[in-house]
């Protein structure tokens, strides 16, 4: 495959993903991973870095109205990444501390 992401994914380097296949709405992707395989491992602990909005529902923010639905379980683990450079130095601390928040297991609204 020509995806970076897929080329790693396909030698075992990640133990899991998202669904490449569907991308409607980032937020929504996450939110589905976390209560189907993120439940299932037991996950305690998990920031998103991403250089989409995850959070605001503002336009002018590059959010919309389909970020309200899970808006408070991406307050605070959300760390905004540029396209070109990824994470940063400056925002590694603010994802360390997006980690050490408790995550009880998510309740399951999705439909």
């Amino acid at each position: 495959p020509d995806d970076p992401l897929a080329q790693l994914a396909s030698k075992g380097r990640f133990w899991s993903t998202t669904c490449p296949a569907t991308h409607l709405h980032r937020q929504w992707e996450i939110a589905k991973w976390l209560e189907e395989e993120g439940a299932e491992r037991g996950v305690r602990g998990w920031v998103a870095l991403d250089d989409e909005e995850l959070v605001s529902s503002r336009a002018e923010d590059g959010g919309g109205a389909h970020h309200v639905r899970y808006a408070s379980w991406f307050q605070g683990r959300h760390i905004k990444t540029g396209s070109a450079q990824g994470l940063s130095l400056s925002q590694v601390p603010a994802a360390l501390a997006a980690l050490r928040l408790p995550w009880p297991d998510p309740p399951r609204t999705l439909q």
